[in-house]
């Protein structure tokens, strides 16, 4: 096996920042330095220096969905190129019909396991089993949908933010309600989401919300909501954890709703964050939105989603003014920074180490695979570090270095090499396979030509115009021995060749980046 770390490096000299720490350092303990540019969050304005490129496009594609094709990425820039960049990104934040649930389990109260057997038990259980299954792979499918948009991304976003376990809350109905309010709020008002998120049957399960009562508060929802889903550690105390617990008091399940018990509510008068009062669930998170330490913590984690891992304060701050005067409303941040000098910024396009999700999901997207994969792609995700309902710990998955080493890198290989081969990772024959002629002829100008075909490939799953060397590399994997003029798509052995290439391709470093 190569060496990760130095492969990475190496890429286009040294262009991506992005690399791994070595034997016994964790990413947490070398943090790589922000990414400082030129442009701030004014609108980017093509010019000389900084052109609208096929190159800038696909890196907006990759940021805001899973697995663009180059026919996508080459509409992103001939509309970007018509229209400006703010009615582009405006076109990818446009709303969408909500999608149908995965079964009318969906929407039906589970069953309370409560006086039943042991067998009886052992049933529902597996059932619900049987669902989170169907969840799951219902939830690829959505993130594999044809429609340019960024909501599948902002409900993937979501999901690592509010965390909850399938483990623990075990009742995929309630899973399922989850999902659903981040689509709902997807790029909605960010402080109505976290007041719904609290009162979600998920939430209360996962974070003992149940079990909070007056007079015995459970501080655990309290604790995570200050240092994990709005302000961060630091600008809050130990006190200010009890005084909120006893506000999330008296919250209990009632078929698909979280509904208050006043009997378990504490009507007390509690002091939180230097204000005092009889304070609810929705007073406690409309004090945090008062603070300005929960619009930074905020921006902070989507700066790195969207951007890289290490956030530019000077940006942060920018977007947190944004934030704030539109009332935490998602949409205009998002615009603010998809439309910025900043995003398009040379530094910023290929900063970023592909989560399985979008290495694994997003290449049968690209190459356009139909459904029938999605529980090959759940388990190769599985195997790769990225569990979906499932992540470490409340914390959610830390991303960037954390989702390659030597264990989880040649999964990425194997399952790439499946879905173009039509094999699943222990060898055995997929439903469908890569019809990687068809995906040629569409998606290549001049398939026929051998030094196109190549370039356009490396520059449509890698995200850059390949050097002169690279090319010559990728024209030897392409050839084998023959020489250019022999090429052809519709020669004898064009196919098993295009699937060496291709197999190539997406095991590069280049690939695992975005």
């Amino acid at each position: 096996m190569p060496d990760i770390e130095a492969s990475l490096l190496d890429v286009e000299a040294g262009r991506f920042r992005s690399s791994w720490p070595g034997p016994g350092v964790s990413a947490e303990e070398q943090p790589p330095s922000p990414i400082q540019t030129a442009g701030g969050l004014e609108p980017y304005r093509p010019s000389p220096s900084q052109p609208w490129t096929v190159e800038r496009a696909a890196h907006l594609l990759r940021r805001v969905i899973i697995g663009p094709k180059r026919s996508e990425i080459l509409w992103a820039y001939e509309y970007g190129r018509a229209h400006g960049i703010e009615a582009l990104v405006d076109a990818l934040l446009a709303p969408l019909p909500l999608p149908t649930p995965p079964g009318s389990w969906a929407l039906e109260p589970p069953q309370s396991l409560r006086g039943l057997s042991q067998q009886e038990v052992q049933a529902i259980l597996a059932q619900w089993r049987q669902w989170l299954e169907e969840l799951r792979l219902w939830w690829i499918a959505r993130m594999r949908d044809p429609v340019l948009n960024i909501r599948e991304r902002m409900v993937l976003f979501w999901s690592n933010h509010f965390v909850v376990e399938a483990l623990k809350v075990r009742a995929p109905q309630y899973l399922y309600d989850l999902l659903h309010l981040f689509r709902l709020y997807a790029l909605g008002n960010v402080k109505e989401l976290t007041k719904a998120v609290g009162k979600a049957p998920a939430m209360l399960i996962y974070l003992d919300g149940v079990q909070n009562r007056a007079g015995n508060p459970n501080e655990n929802y309290a604790r995570e909501l200050l240092e994990l889903f709005t302000m961060g550690i630091g600008h809050y105390t130990e006190q200010d954890v009890k005084e909120a617990a006893r506000a999330f008091t008296g919250w209990y399940i009632d078929g698909l709703q979280g509904k208050l018990d006043p009997r378990g509510f504490d009507a007390g008068i509690k002091t939180f964050l230097g204000r005092t009062g009889p304070w609810t669930a929705d007073d406690i998170v409309e004090i945090i939105f008062q603070e300005p330490a929960t619009a930074l913590f905020l921006c902070r984690k989507l700066y790195r989603h969207f951007v890289y891992v290490s956030p530019n304060e000077e940006i942060v701050a920018g977007l947190a003014d944004v934030f704030r005067a539109h009332k935490y409303e998602l949409r205009p941040v998002l615009r603010t920074l998809l439309s910025s000098a900043h995003f398009y910024d040379e530094a910023v396009m290929g900063a970023q180490i592909k989560s399985p999700v979008e290495a694994l999901i997003g290449a049968s997207r690209a190459l356009g695979l139909p459904a029938g994969l999605e529980g090959f792609l759940y388990q190769a995700c599985q195997q790769a570090g990225q569990d979906l309902l499932s992540p470490p710990d409340v914390s959610g998955w830390p991303g960037h270095r954390a989702w390659i080493n030597t264990t989880t890198l040649p999964v990425r290989w194997r399952a790439t090499d499946g879905l173009i081969e039509g094999r699943n990772i222990r060898g055995g024959r997929l439903p469908v396979r890569a019809d990687l002629l068809r995906l040629v002829r569409e998606q290549i100008s001049q398939p026929d030509d051998a030094q196109v075909l190549v370039r356009e490939l490396a520059q449509w799953f890698w995200g850059v115009s390949p050097s002169e060397q690279r090319v010559q590399t990728l024209l030897e994997v392409l050839l084998q021995g023959i020489p250019a003029y022999e090429w052809g798509i519709d020669k004898p052995g064009a196919e098993l060749r295009l699937q060496m290439l291709f197999k190539y391709l997406l095991r590069q470093p280049e690939y695992q980046l975005t």
